[in-house]
């Protein structure tokens, strides 16, 4: 439960680990997670499911919309470069003659 949980090698789940999984479920420390026990684990397990889909769906949120604000920017600097644009064909004329060379 512990490897498919955490998505680990199961070698690499310890002693330790499966007797802190147990400490956490067995209310009655008798060593044997009783099926009430197991009932409380799995109501656990869906309630973290059900935050880390809620946390994950908060930041594609929030991805989604750092993405249109940069967008947005993107739009607003191409708009003052094209009214910069129109400003400086407007004023080319009364421009020094050296700037007319550049």
């Amino acid at each position: 439960v512990i490897a498919h949980m955490s998505q680990a090698h199961p070698l690499n789940v310890t002693k330790e680990h499966c007797h802190k999984f147990s400490q956490l479920f067995d209310a009655d420390s008798n060593g044997v997670i009783s099926r009430d026990e197991f009932i409380d684990f799995v109501r656990v397990g869906y309630a973290v499911a059900w935050i880390e889909e809620e946390m994950r769906k908060e930041r594609e949120r929030e991805e989604a919309q750092r993405s249109q604000e940069e967008e947005n920017d993107v739009d607003k600097v191409l708009q003052a470069l094209e009214q910069g644009r129109r400003q400086f064909e407007g004023a080319a004329d009364s421009l020094p003659g050296w700037m007319h060379e550049l």
